[in-house]
């Protein structure tokens, strides 16, 4: 009976300790993964950020360069006239189809008018 009475308290202190351990262990896991203050603004370690980086100083020297601020306004203005003029374009099909489609009715309705009295 001591000797069941022994192996069930170790058996039991085995439990508490790894339980303590995993307890322990996140804790760490936490405080690496959350580093505080201002160190969190630089995690040169993680590639995520560097892309970010990276991306953000292309995109801060282009658009301090006068020149390719130039060639952007001016790409845009002509995206933009681009897009105006395909908008105008379509609104005038339109305009044709609806104009072709009411040319056509009257004449189908007369005709169809003129068949039913032949008959």
């Amino acid at each position: 009976m001591e000797q069941l009475n022994i192996t069930e308290n170790q058996s039991l202190n085995l439990k508490e300790t790894k339980e303590e351990n995993a307890d322990i262990s996140k804790e760490v896991q936490v405080h690496q993964e959350e580093p505080g203050g201002i160190a969190s603004w630089f995690a040169f370690t993680d590639s995520s950020y560097l892309k970010g980086f990276a991306a953000a100083a292309g995109i801060t020297l282009l658009i301090s360069s006068p020149t390719v601020r130039e060639k952007i306004t001016k790409g845009g203005i002509k995206a933009w006239a681009y897009l105006q003029s395909g908008v105008e374009e379509f609104k005038e099909k339109v305009q044709d189809v609806r104009a072709e489609m009411s040319e056509q009715s009257p004449s189908s309705s007369s005709e169809q008018a003129q068949f039913s009295s032949e008959e």
